[in-house]
């Protein structure tokens, strides 16, 4: 795997963390802000300076912020003089009739094969060789694409960055010239810890992410996330994790403050959870984890951090 020049301390002391979160918790916070942006930094200067890549692609688990992680590397580049649009691989999706099914019979939209596999080919391949290509949209209120395509444009000097759960699989891109493919993976990687204790698991991480999100923006109640996690991290071993390492660079999302500022988020959406009889041990879990860390003002948070993702404006 080549290396970015910068790497984030992966492990951090929840003593630390309070200790900033006290004494200057706004400079805190915008050194987070500022270690999570010089990652993508270090992945533009790579690209730039290797100067023959065609296509960047990019994957992550749920809640990994790999959505806001394509777009601000698009802005990265373009202040770099590369223009770099975004593609996601939502947009191939081939529609509810279309899906594969699970043994239950129910839509199976986290296997790659709900994904166009012939279209993402075709369309990478055709703007690789002619510069521009028309690519489709999905409509996920109507679960089928839209009938206005989008034409994406490069010039010899701009990638294009397709980010997706399954951006790593290599059948989504047989078709390119693979030295032209630079890979990434971004995930919450840190681990925080009490001592020897680990206390907040990049997954947990996750987790509280996820319920924050959904219950914001999808209308999901904590008990529906919870309830629907293990499902989750199982179509991550077997959709992610096998290709995961097989990538040129890696970022870490974390921010090493956010576990500070969920706990205003998730404590007073967690209640009814915290007594139920299948999942009410997972939440009372998260709640000790949260209630471990000094509280910071939401208000600290910049308008355009990763996490505005998952807590709105």
């Amino acid at each position: 795997m080549k290396q970015v020049e910068y790497y984030k301390n992966l492990h951090v002391q929840l003593s630390d963390i309070n200790r900033r979160a006290a004494e200057d918790p706004a400079g805190f916070v915008a050194a987070c802000e500022e270690g999570y942006r010089a990652q993508l930094e270090a992945v533009a200067a790579f690209a730039g300076d290797e100067g023959r890549y065609d296509v960047l692609l990019l994957a992550g688990p749920t809640s990994s912020g790999k959505t806001t992680t394509a777009h601000k590397l698009s802005e990265v580049f373009r202040h770099r003089g590369k223009m770099a649009p975004v593609v996601s691989l939502d947009d191939f999706f081939l529609g509810i009739a279309q899906y594969p099914r699970k043994p239950d019979g129910t839509p199976d939209m986290e296997s790659v094969y709900a994904l166009d596999i012939p279209l993402i080919n075709r369309c990478l391949l055709e703007l690789s060789q002619n510069g521009t290509a028309l690519f489709p949209q999905f409509d996920f209120e109507q679960s089928s694409r839209k009938s206005e395509w989008q034409r994406i444009t490069l010039e010899k000097q701009d990638i294009l960055i397709v980010e997706g759960l399954h951006a790593l699989n290599p059948i989504l891109v047989e078709a390119l010239d693979q030295g032209k493919i630079l890979k990434g993976y971004v995930s919450t990687r840190t681990k925080f810890l009490d001592g020897e204790t680990e206390i907040l698991t990049p997954k947990n991480m996750r987790l509280i992410r996820r319920m924050v999100r959904d219950y914001n923006f999808r209308g999901h109640p904590p008990l529906g996330t919870i309830s629907m996690w293990d499902g989750i991290l199982e179509g991550e071993e077997e959709y992610i994790y096998p290709f995961r390492d097989n990538v040129d660079f890696k970022i870490d999302s974390s921010l090493d403050y956010e576990a500070c500022v969920f706990h205003q988020y998730v404590l007073p959406i967690l209640g009814p959870v915290l007594e139920d009889p299948l999942f009410g041990e997972k939440a009372r879990e998260i709640k000790a984890i949260l209630d471990a860390f000094l509280d910071i003002d939401h208000a600290l948070i910049p308008a355009d951090s990763l996490l505005r993702e998952f807590i709105g404006n």
